[in-house]
């Protein structure tokens, strides 16, 4: 079931919090005073944590299998099927989950593996299938549009989403890395060169390093290195409007434009205006400034 611990010190956890509905939990996520458990045949569960020692069921639906992996966004929870499938449910009212759309992952019905989320795309780590990127911007009506396999002898357990990159760990395989720039054509821009004589199960990334859980080798971190600066240019589009571009290479690091009236000063304002991707490089058209404007990118 569901364990919550104090992990107030590191060094001591203490379980704080119980909750055991039956069946088989195997993934779990938090949004805010709520948590959501993949919890087998049993579906989806929902629990109030906003007092971790008495958590709630408040909410629960049969997922028409087995339940593997979750993961939420918005107002919509996204799980993986063992059977084979991504189904979303609109958890607006956590009370009372409404199945909102489902789409095979093409697995075979060989392995489960896992979901991430990142803007408009849920990317699916679909066993001895591979990765699939499915289009969420309707959670009631998926599209698949990319699609990466991996090889026969291995599966794709796990993905991570950073920037405009997803690692994926694939057993045998270990680490993979994929440019997810142009989501219908996905690239492998690195790989691991050995297992090191484990089993790639998991990975998470954080900063500059992927954290792999390797069977029983154990825990392999791999540094991603320190990409240079994306270099930033903005010029005017046409003399009539005075209308500017902003562009950088892509793919990069996740970054924002920001613009600030003064060079020296600190107030710089973080634009929100969405990048399209063109002729390999990140482009947003910006209105006709008024007085001094200065650019620049953050990093995030």
């Amino acid at each position: 079931g569901l364990l919550i611990y104090d992990v107030s010190n590191p060094a001591n956890p203490v379980n704080v919090g119980h909750k055991n509905d039956g069946k088989f939990a195997s993934d779990i996520v938090t949004s805010g005073n709520y948590a959501y458990l993949a919890n087998g045949s049993d579906g989806l569960r929902i629990y109030n944590i906003s007092n971790p020692t008495n958590a709630i069921n408040v909410g629960h639906i049969t997922t028409g299998g087995e339940a593997y992996r979750v993961a939420v966004a918005g107002n919509y929870a996204y799980v993986l099927n063992a059977l084979g499938g991504l189904h979303s449910y609109d958890v607006s009212d956590p009370t009372n989950p409404v199945i909102g759309g489902f789409i095979a992952t093409y697995n075979n019905f060989n392995a489960v593996g896992s979901v991430a989320l990142s803007g408009q795309y849920a990317y699916v780590a679909t066993g001895r299938d591979g990765l699939r990127i499915f289009d969420v911007s309707n959670p009631t009506n998926f599209v698949n549009v990319g699609h990466s396999t991996t090889n026969a002898t291995t599966y794709a357990w796990d993905v991570a989403i950073s920037g405009n990159y997803g690692y994926v760990a694939c057993g045998l395989d270990e680490l993979r890395v994929y440019d997810l720039s142009n989501p219908s054509n996905l690239l492998t821009v690195g790989q691991t060169p050995t297992n090191y004589g484990g089993y790639a199960i998991s990975v998470v990334v954080a900063g500059n390093y992927a954290y792999v859980a390797n069977g029983l080798d154990g825990l392999r971190i791999y540094s991603l290195g320190v990409s240079p600066a994306p270099r930033l240019n903005v010029w005017l589009t046409s003399t009539s409007t005075n209308a500017l571009l902003a562009s950088w290479p892509a793919p990069t690091a996740a970054a924002v434009l920001q613009q600030s009236s003064d060079l020296s000063g600190t107030n710089w304002l973080s634009l929100t205006n969405a990048s399209t991707v063109v002729a390999g490089t990140n482009r947003i058209i910006l209105a006709p400034p008024a007085g001094n404007k200065f650019y620049r990118l953050k990093i995030l």
